[in-house]
């Protein structure tokens, strides 16, 4: 009789979750099914009351209930557990995130400081080019002041050693193609202001020369 009744009380229940089911429309389907479980339900109560089972039924009903509250926190506790493994995992993967976001930070201070002395780096290279610029400038101007130098010494030497058409082509020379070197400086421009007196200084001393020389002509033709 016991199993009877919860076979029964089984069917009873598979019924009402198929009720449940049935209950999210509305139609012909679920009345028939909550009036099937009504007819079921009708039978069950007129057999106990016929048979004098009160209370074995409340027993019955009652070790039922038991059992279902049994499934119902077993499967409480499954999903509980599940829930506890995600809930572990999702703290592992913040854990995770945060160390990585450190990293992150890590990576991006390493780079600020790399970014930093690259920039120091190249700053300095600059500086470096701008000195090496202005070291090289400064050498080209020593030297064409030097060559400039030289070729007025050199004229000097022309013009004492009365080479006057050697003295005539390097003043030409320092006129058209070294001082316009040095022009941009107080040297080369005292210099450029000079060159007529040197062309003063060469015609002088060619006609000395001449003069000289007409004039020793003129004795050894006497002579002759």
């Amino acid at each position: 009789m016991a199993d009877s009744i919860q076979q029964q009380l089984q069917q009873l229940v598979l019924l009402s979750d198929s009720v449940g089911t049935a209950g999210a429309g509305v139609g012909a389907g679920s009345v028939s099914t909550v009036e099937e479980a009504m007819e079921q339900l009708g039978p069950l109560i007129h057999s106990v009351y016929r048979t004098n089972k009160q209370k074995l039924f409340r027993q019955q009903v009652d070790l039922f209930a038991q059992r279902k509250d049994a499934e119902i926190m077993k499967l409480c506790g499954n999903y509980h557990q599940e829930f506890v493994q995600s809930v572990a995992q999702l703290l592992k993967v913040r854990q995770n995130t945060s160390e990585l976001q450190e990293k992150v930070v890590g990576l991006n201070a390493e780079l600020q400081l790399s970014g930093k002395s690259l920039y120091e780096k190249k700053a300095e290279l600059l500086s470096l080019r701008r000195e090496h610029a202005n070291i090289q400038d400064a050498v080209d101007a020593v030297r064409g002041c030097l060559d400039v130098v030289r070729m007025v010494a050199g004229f000097d030497e022309q013009v004492v050693g009365k080479q006057y058409y050697s003295a005539i082509k390097t003043l030409g020379v320092l006129k058209d193609q070294n001082l316009p070197l040095v022009r941009r400086f107080a040297f080369g421009r005292m210099l450029e202001s000079s060159i007529p007196h040197m062309e003063t200084k060469l015609q002088a001393a060619a006609l000395r020369d001449m003069k000289d020389w007409l004039f020793g002509l003129k004795k050894t033709t006497r002579d002759i």
